[in-house]
Order: C-alpha cells, then structure tokens, then sequence
C-alpha cells in the first residue's frame, strides 16, 4: 500500500473514531499497524491519529517513540519545530512517556537553528527530575565548555547558562 493511501486510511480512521467512538477499540489494531511504516509521513500521522483517539498509556508511548525517532532522523528544521511542539503537547498530558527519552532529545542541542535549541531546552526544563539531574547536567555543561570562546553562539550559552542556574536553583 503506498504512502497517499495509508495517509487516507489513517485519515478515515480518525474521522471514525471521530464520529463513533465505539469503533475506537476495533480500529487501533489497525493504526498500530500503519507505527511500523518507513515512511516519515505516514509515522507522522499515525501518531497524531494517535494522540487525537486515545491519551492512553500505549498510544502516548508509540507517539513519543515516533516523534523522537523522527525528530532524530529528519533533516528539515521547520518539521522539528513542529515534532518539537507534538512533544510539548504530550508533555502537557503526561510527562512520564517524555522522561524516558530524554537523553535522546538531549542531541538536538547541536543543531544549528537557536529556535530549535531553545524548544529543546524548555522540553528539558520540564523533564528533568531528581531521578536524571546527575546525568542531565554534565550534558549542558559540557555544551557550554564549547561554547566558551565562541561569540557568535552567546544566544545559545546564554540559554545554557539560564537553564543550568535553573537546575542549580531547583536541585540544591
């Protein structure tokens, strides 16, 4: 089944499950299905499908899964931003599906737009805990031994800065 097709069938099955919640349970099997595509589209919206049906614990872990292995494979900026934002989302709802994939988001902190670090400290900001604190911290303050000399990155330390004085501030 190609790319255009899946995508109308995940369509129909949010527009279904939309209109009679009932059929929820008979068609998750089937969006389950379209989670293990190649394509960055269809897993795209097999997750929004998912999120939009169902705030379970299984549907917000495959969503974040998905999210996260897009967001690390995709090159396009202005799709992480939106990846980034479907990730606050779920962090809104529950954050206990972000935390485990924390380190994982922790490597967009080298990409080069200050938009996309600046999501991905906020996320973080929300996602640390006393559980991954001792292993969270290193990370920034070796991103801002880096950053030490170079001028044209001081927006960039200058969010390092804030966010470890946050974790200082919260942790102590």
């Amino acid at each position: 089944m190609g790319d255009i097709m899946q995508l109308a069938v995940l369509e129909l099955f949010r527009k279904a499950c939309k209109y009679d919640p009932t059929q929820k349970s008979r068609l998750m099997k089937a969006i389950f299905f379209f989670s293990k595509s190649k394509s960055s589209s269809v897993l795209f919206e097999c997750a929004n499908t998912l999120t939009q049906i169902s705030n379970s614990p299984t549907t917000l872990k495959l969503s974040t899964n998905i999210y996260v292995q897009l967001l690390l494979t995709l090159t396009d900026n202005n799709v992480k931003l939106i990846l980034l934002d479907k990730l606050q989302q779920i962090l809104d709802i529950n954050p206990r599906f972000l935390e485990d994939q924390v380190f994982d988001i922790t490597k967009l902190l080298n990409n080069q737009s200050l938009e996309i670090r600046r999501k991905v400290i906020e996320l973080i900001k929300r996602l640390v805990s006393e559980k991954n604190i001792n292993s969270i911290f290193p990370l920034f303050l070796k991103e801002l031994k880096k950053l030490a000399h170079d001028n044209e990155q001081k927006d960039f330390r200058h969010l390092l800065i804030e966010i470890m004085d946050h974790f200082v501030a919260s942790y102590e």
